[in-house]
């Protein structure tokens, strides 16, 4: 498994984003930044809120 440098961390349940690990919140690794910036777009029009 490669590691990524564009990670975030989402608590699905309480609909929050962090761009710093948080125990508790799922790992969410991209294999580019345009893939991630794509996801914050999505995460962004469904209601996510980001820290």
């Amino acid at each position: 498994m490669t590691e990524s440098n564009y990670i975030m961390w989402i608590d699905w349940e309480d609909r929050v984003v962090s761009f710093h690990e948080v125990q508790g919140y799922d790992q969410l690794p991209f294999g580019t930044m345009e893939t991630m910036q794509a996801n914050i777009r999505i995460l962004l029009t469904e209601g996510f809120q980001f820290q």
